[in-house]
């Protein structure tokens, strides 16, 4: 799905960087995907496993395009979660939460900032993907994930954007 979502976007001339555990075949695959498109494919090395790796990734992403205007988070299961649910042991599960849902997690959090440094706040909002497993039940713990930002922009993201996107004047 990831490289799909990628193709398109290079295919539209997005400037496109591909993060992968193995820097060898990132790379590979990001020549294989520029190669005639007219936006640029980097290929970057991280595994978002590990703490801080997503800030790498994005810090690398933004130093060689500049800056970013957005961010896809697209991930596969691997062996592990794909087993049978009867075989999968405790250990598979808690494997498959961080490979998928963690990593999501933190390559957003890296994000964020930067795109809210390119884009301004104003252009940001919140949204949760409830009951869906990646959704939060309680949206509002979306702030503590807010470092950094003050408590109006914490306000615009948060509430004041989604409001304004709706045409709502005031509750």
């Amino acid at each position: 799905m990831g490289l799909a979502a990628a193709t398109t976007l290079a295919a539209d001339g997005a400037n496109v960087a591909i993060v992968g555990r193995d820097a060898t075949r990132a790379r590979e695959a990001a020549v294989k995907l520029g190669a005639g498109q007219s936006g640029t494919v980097v290929g970057l090395a991280g595994d978002l496993e590990t703490a801080g790796e997503a800030e790498r990734a994005v810090a690398a992403a933004v130093e060689a395009f500049g800056g970013l205007r957005g961010m896809a988070v697209t991930t596969g299961l691997g062996p592990r979660g794909r087993r049978p649910v009867l075989d999968a042991e405790d250990a598979d599960w808690e494997h498959t939460f961080t490979d998928v849902v963690l990593t999501t997690v933190r390559a957003c959090r890296a994000d964020i900032q930067a795109l809210a440094e390119l884009v301004g706040v104003e252009r940001i909002l919140f949204g949760s993907d409830w009951p869906h497993g990646e959704g939060l039940a309680e949206p509002t713990d979306f702030v503590k994930e807010l470092h950094g930002f003050d408590d109006a922009a914490v306000r615009r993201i948060m509430r004041d954007n989604a409001l304004e996107l709706l045409g709502v004047e005031s509750l």
